[in-house]
């Protein structure tokens, strides 16, 4: 009969430089001392993974390992040996002793390729033999066992390495496989995770990661799945505090097996959790203090052991309180010198984080434009029953600087026409009273743009006077003379009288910022609504007049030219687009390249 001691997750190293550096050592060598007390002594020890915590560790740790692995192999009586080798697909016969102690690597050491982790490490001081997609047939004094060793590989490839490596059976003995993976049937649901049916039905297995202890059965073959569990609780999960440490015995024989776990005594760990509902700090302190001085006064423990307490913090504190708000200085002056006190707050929330939470849930699942996310934020922090429409002319009005505006629409003394509802009428040309010098406007002047755009050989553009705004009666005139004889054009019908908001903001802006160059109209023009409005620098859409002329306006300091002369002809948009050297940079507003879904995907 072959006996086999399993151990996993030992962790050496863990805690270091704190009060729970000794744990994962002490923890170990007491696993050890219990498995070779047994009668017969174990032949073999198997490690399924996660050996040391850190996959570089510190030189005092790893001398350490190297102490306590080389007293193990000393007290080993039986010296196995290898009979067989498979790797790549190659097998290979060989007759040479190994150490007893043989073992897989897991995802705290795993490195690089081509680096040297410290299972490796252990391996070329000849304290135990490791395994990775690797199979060896042992014998140890009359029997033989296959050991089959996946060492830890990255989850997302854990499926598909296991296949393509797919380890064959020995027929001389058991065969027993160790591996170090997420299980889906063990564990909370994970992105990447093997399942019970992925493990080769002919094997054992053993399997490391996994820090509480639980045996299932092969779906197929109803052959032992076993979770080892960890021999240190380094999660301080509640399952570690509900469930014992400790390892395994296994007894093989040749038509069976049999199997036992055996617990260690380990620091004491206890779970706590409370649950806020919207309490204020003070209060949680509290609740805090009860639950630790309870949990001491009704348990026994060894004279200078300090157990372990975590506390879960869980809920929604009260308004106006947020996480940071928690100062647990007091608690831990208090049972500091009595326990190792841990303090879970991932689950605690503040009442405006949740309400921030929510919107950007919705903002990802209705993938929102920024109009729309502005809104949407608005309606959330305004505070007030307002209906969606007018919410969005607030926040376009808002948008637009017009604050005076936006609070008459909040107080419903302002509500600007819905471009839905209104039908534009046609607007006659206004009459314009000249002086005896023609008026020469320096600026760039709106002139609707007509149903049919005339000739710039046959006929001037038409001219129109500044719309009118409710905050002020400003106007501006063409900026080519014009003679009274002239004959007026029809003026045509434009619609859409929310665009000539947009532009009118452009332009009011423009004809404010240089009152002293142009000469104001002394009547007052009709407000027009167009789509398109021509510049000096050419036609444009009227939503660009309010940032690009309103920035042309704000940035063009420099003193107005001399005026042209009355007989000169009027420059054409071309001329008027072309650069010279010397002239003002025309600032266009150019369209928004954001992309609010590569942004929410994290691709900025």
């Amino acid at each position: 009969m072959l006996k086999l001691a399993v151990l996993s997750d030992i962790h050496l190293g863990f805690g270091y430089g704190t009060e729970r550096a000794e744990d994962a050592y002490g923890n170990f060598e007491q696993a050890i001392k219990l498995a070779l007390k047994e009668e017969p002594q174990p032949q073999l020890i198997l490690l399924c993974g996660d050996i040391f915590h850190d996959k570089i560790p510190r030189q005092e740790i790893l001398g350490k390992a190297i102490e306590v692995f080389t007293k193990v192999n000393k007290s080993i009586k039986t010296r196995p040996q290898l009979l067989k080798r498979v790797k790549d697909g190659k097998e290979e016969v060989v007759k040479e002793f190994i150490p007893p102690i043989i073992g897989i690597w897991g995802t705290h050491e795993r490195r690089h390729p081509g680096s040297t982790n410290p299972v490796q490490i252990l391996e070329k001081a000849g304290l135990l033999y490791c395994l990775h997609a690797e199979s060896i047939l042992v014998e140890c004094g009359y029997d033989r066992i296959g050991l089959h060793g996946l060492s830890g590989v990255p989850e997302s490839y854990a499926r598909d390495a296991l296949k393509a490596w797919n380890p064959k059976a020995f027929t001389e003995g058991h065969n027993i496989l160790l591996i170090h993976q997420n299980i889906k049937e063990v564990m909370p649901p994970v992105d990447f995770a093997l399942e019970f049916a992925d493990f080769p039905k002919e094997f054992v297995t053993f399997a490391g990661h996994i820090h509480n202890t639980s045996i299932h059965e092969h779906p197929i073959s109803k052959k032992p799945i076993v979770v080892v569990g960890s021999t240190v609780s380094t999660q301080l999960q509640k399952v570690e505090a509900e469930t014992q440490k400790g390892f395994y015995i296994v007894e093989l024989g040749r038509e069976r097996y049999e199997m036992k776990f055996v617990p260690i005594r380990t620091r004491p760990f206890f779970y706590e959790t409370v649950d806020i509902k919207y309490k204020k700090p003070a209060e949680v302190l509290f609740e805090i203090d009860q639950k630790i001085g309870k949990t001491l006064k009704e348990n026994a423990f060894v004279e200078g052991e300090k157990p372990i307490i975590r506390v879960k913090l869980e809920g929604t504190l009260a308004d106006g309180f947020r996480p940071e708000d928690l100062n647990f200085g007091k608690v831990l002056a208090d049972f500091g010198s009595k326990v190792i006190l841990s303090l879970d707050k991932s689950k605690l929330t503040a009442a405006d984080t949740v309400q921030s939470s929510k919107l950007l849930a919705d903002i990802r699942e209705k993938k929102l434009s920024v109009d729309e996310i502005g809104i949407e934020i608005l309606s959330k922090n305004i505070g007030l029953n307002i209906d969606v429409e007018k919410l969005g002319t607030v926040f376009n009005l808002l948008a637009e600087g017009e604050l005076e505006q936006a609070e008459r629409t909040i107080e419903g003394r302002f509500e600007p026409k819905s471009t839905l509802l209104v039908r534009p009428e046609p607007i006659t040309q206004p009459e314009i009273q000249t002086e005896s010098e023609p008026v020469q406007v320096t600026e760039p002047v709106a002139v609707p743009l007509a149903a049919t755009q005339p000739k710039a050989e046959e006929e001037k553009p038409p001219e129109i006077a500044k719309p009118q705004t409710l905050a002020q009666s400003e106007t501006v005139v063409s900026a080519a003379p014009r003679s009274e004889a002239a004959p007026e054009k029809p003026r045509p019908t434009v619609p859409d009288p929310e665009q000539v908001r947009y532009a009118e903001s452009g332009l009011s802006m423009l004809a404010k910022s240089d009152k002293s160059k142009s000469k104001p109209a002394a009547t007052l023009a009709p407000k027009p609504a167009a789509k398109e409005v021509l510049t000096q620098g050419g036609k444009v859409p009227a939503s660009s007049a309010e940032s690009g002329l309103s920035m042309l306006a704000r940035s063009d300091k420099k003193p107005a030219p001399a005026p042209a002369k009355p007989a000169a002809p009027a420059p054409t948009p071309a001329q008027l687009l072309k650069k010279k050297k010397g002239d003002d940079d025309i600032i266009v507003a150019k369209k928004s390249t954001f992309d609010l879904k590569k942004f929410l995907n994290k691709e900025y």
